[in-house]
């Protein structure tokens, strides 16, 4: 399990994400457009979505993150390490329960392209998000909470990963838990540019 978090406080909340690579569970299927039994290797399922409601400190969602990621048996957090994430960042690794084992890597967002270090362009990562969830490998859990919403904020992404209108937050926390499954190299449908072909 990998939790993606994507930092948030007055204008959009404090996402949280939380993917798993299963198989033989009822999932979204958004290339066939239903509801369907998981089973392909490779599958990541959205097993939760979460906002922190909007001007929460970032103390009390740094141990919200912590929390999820203990009740979900997370392995790693994917978290927006941007701006004021490098003081979060700190605050997220301070607050870590004793014994818990989960890897906490941070992420510099930027407007550039491609990826360098632990520096990855905005565009890289919701291209991938759009490639993965439009090649089927990204399905949704039954039931889950706050699915409209994601749903919505999926829709408006363009084939290259930009939002055409509204908010991205639940996306972007999405896209930080997909890139830590599927690691810098480019997916299949993506240039090494980041851009789909």
């Amino acid at each position: 399990m990998i939790l993606g978090v994507d930092l948030g406080k007055r204008q959009t909340p404090t996402t949280i994400v939380a993917v798993e690579q299963q198989v033989g569970e009822r999932v979204w299927d958004a290339v066939g457009h239903g509801w369907r039994r998981g089973g392909c290797a490779g599958e990541l399922v959205v097993r939760r979505v979460e906002s922190v409601p909007l001007e929460t400190s970032y103390d009390v969602a740094a141990r919200r993150i912590w929390a999820v990621a203990e009740g979900t048996g997370a392995s790693e957090i994917w978290m927006d390490g941007t701006g004021v994430g490098v003081a979060v960042e700190e605050m997220v690794r301070e607050r870590r329960p004793v014994g818990l084992r989960c890897a906490l890597r941070a992420v510099m967002i930027t407007g550039g392209v491609g990826v360098s270090g632990r520096s990855v362009a905005r565009n890289a990562l919701l291209t991938r998000l759009a490639v993965e969830w439009q090649e089927g490998r990204v399905k949704v859990v039954a039931g889950l909470r706050n699915w409209p919403e994601l749903r919505k904020e999926l829709l408006a992404l363009d084939g290259n990963g930009r939002k055409r209108h509204g908010r991205d937050d639940l996306a972007l926390g999405l896209a930080l838990a997909v890139w830590g499954f599927t690691g810098a190299g480019a997916a299949v449908g993506e240039r090494a540019d980041g851009r789909l072909v």
